[in-house]
């Protein structure tokens, strides 16, 4: 099958850029149109618009309807979804030991988060402000305050030290060790998006006590 989608305004069309608010299909299959296969790719249609469409469909000998242009309109969300990282310290703990996680660029983790959202270096999550400009998730330009919820594996025992489960960046002991878990966070902010990690405990480490050779 073959479905084009159209918006409004601009009629001129590339592979790069989608026209914005047209009212109708134009007869110039080239003009003011793109095509949506049936695996579709990244970012072919805006945040914040609405859009017109139809179908068309080919039967086993190739031959295709006419285009259904019934179904009219849709809108896509207002603002781009979160896109959740997270960084711990340190990567690979003992039994025991703190973790410090990091999603927002606060305290301790300022330095932690890299160089700034939309960027290569940036480790931690990012959110989108009113103009969809990626900004940290605790940028007071978002909308609204982004909401946090970490999923730490309950067989490694966590017991939180700073903050709680719906904190951005939580201090955490994991009293139990275990390798080959899963840490989830999920970040809640013009709509809710997870990510995870793997997270490995080692055994604790030895104790020790410095003595004299005398």
């Amino acid at each position: 099958y073959e479905v084009q989608v159209t918006s409004e305004v601009d009629t001129t069309y590339s592979a790069e850029v989608l026209p914005v608010d047209k009212t109708s299909f134009s007869s110039d299959p080239d003009t003011g149109l793109i095509t949506v296969k049936k695996f579709p790719i990244a970012n072919q249609l805006a945040y914040g618009q609405t859009y017109r469409w139809r179908v068309k469909v080919w039967d086993s000998e190739t031959t295709s309807s006419e285009w259904d242009e019934s179904i009219a309109t849709f809108a896509t969300p207002p603002l781009h979804f979160p896109i959740v990282n997270f960084v711990k310290t340190p990567a690979n703990p003992s039994e025991g030991e703190i973790v410090q996680f990091c999603t927002v660029p606060e305290g301790d983790c300022v330095s932690k988060c890299g160089s700034g959202p939309g960027t290569p270096s940036w480790y931690c999550s990012t959110c989108y402000d009113s103009g969809n400009t990626a900004v940290a998730c605790n940028d007071p330009g978002i909308p609204s305050p982004a909401v946090f919820a970490w999923y730490m594996p309950s067989d490694l025992s966590p017991e939180y030290i700073t903050g709680t489960s719906a904190s951005a960046n939580p201090r955490v002991k994991f009293t139990a060790s275990g390798l080959g878990k899963k840490v989830q966070l999920e970040v809640s902010g013009s709509g809710p998006c997870g990510g995870e990690e793997g997270m490995g405990v080692e055994l604790p480490l030895p104790e020790w006590r410095e003595a004299s050779p005398f």
